[in-house]
This record gives C-alpha cells, sequence and structure tokens, in this order.
C-alpha cells in the first residue's frame, strides 16, 4: 500500500507541474491500458485530471494529466 501512495504522489506532482491546453495533441502513456499508446486532442484540462478526444473512442478518455505526454508538432511530422 505504501508503493501505491507513493505512486500516486508521484503521479499527483507531475500532473501539477505538467503545464496542458486544450487542444494540445498528446500522447497516452498512462491510465487505462486499452488507450495507452494512443495519440489524441485535449478537450478539458483540470488541475491534474483532463478529457482527451480520440479517434474512434466514442467518449472522451478521463485522465491523469501525468497520463499524457505533449506531442510536439516536429516530432508528429517526422512521423508521418
Amino acid at each position: 500500500s505504501s508503493d501505491l501512495h507513493f505512486n500516486r504522489v508521484q503521479a499527483t506532482q507531475r500532473a501539477l507541474t505538467a503545464k496542458l491546453t486544450v487542444g494540445d495533441t498528446v500522447k497516452i502513456t498512462g491510465g487505462d491500458p486499452r488507450y495507452v499508446g494512443m495519440v489524441g486532442t485535449l478537450d478539458k484540462v483540470q488541475r491534474i485530471r483532463c478529457f482527451c478526444i480520440v479517434e474512434g473512442v466514442t467518449k472522451p478518455v478521463y485522465l491523469f494529466t501525468s497520463d499524457v505526454e505533449k506531442v510536439e508538432e516536429e516530432t508528429e511530422a517526422l512521423a508521418v
């Protein structure tokens, strides 16, 4: 249980330092395994939570902001 608490504290601290804004393109790196690795657009950003719109998923995915990683436009262009 102390490991779980430690992980949660870390996730919360990362979430508070992440600078995310609505419309950002992000890659999902944590949370529900079904969505990990998917790329989406932020629809709503709160203090430590966010909603991400992912193509093919009916409703926005609810995540900790620490579960997403901002995708820079340049890296996206290289990936194509």
